[in-house]
């Protein structure tokens, strides 16, 4: 998990490699708070429905209040992150939270991520992207979007100055 940056309104944004746990309180520097999240795959037709649903599980475990998914497969991991959210609900009766779910299949570059992710309308101050994929994929795609957050934020506030 790395800290990206903060807008001037205090949400913080934050960037991770999924491994199984990583969603989870325990693996977290805010604990047991809430926090929202965009996930996105690097993984191409390599991103198979086994893997896609540990991650949906997870996420549908974890203190997250608000999920988008982006990319080329972003409606089809959103559908199948939805159906773990009621299958969990069904089989274990939670209903201790209403997980939110959006899809963007338009997103395919970080510079497009940055610009969702500096307008999105969850309800927590933290939203992390979570990368699916290689480390050396996280590892070049953390660092453009830590570039790219910061001009699309810069660009935000001169917007509004105008």
């Amino acid at each position: 998990m790395q800290h990206l940056c903060t807008d001037k309104h205090g949400t913080a944004f934050y960037a991770m490699r999924y491994s199984p746990g990583s969603l989870l309180p325990d693996a977290l520097p805010w604990s047991d708070d809430k926090y929202d999240c965009v996930i996105m795959s690097l993984l191409g037709d390599e991103l198979t429905t086994e893997y896609a649903v540990s991650v949906a599980d997870e996420v549908c475990r974890a203190r997250i209040d608000y999920v988008g998914a982006v990319g080329p497969k972003g409606e089809w991991l959103h559908d199948i992150i939805d159906q773990s959210d009621v299958i969990r609900e069904i089989q274990e009766g939670v209903r201790d939270k209403v997980l939110m779910t959006t899809w963007h299949n338009d997103v395919n570059s970080i510079g497009e991520l940055a610009d969702l992710m500096t307008c999105f309308d969850g309800s927590s101050k933290r939203l992390a992207t979570v990368f699916l994929g290689s480390s050396d994929d996280y590892e070049m795609c953390t660092r453009t979007l830590r570039e790219e957050l910061v001009l699309c934020l810069k660009r935000n506030e001169e917007e509004e100055e105008s």
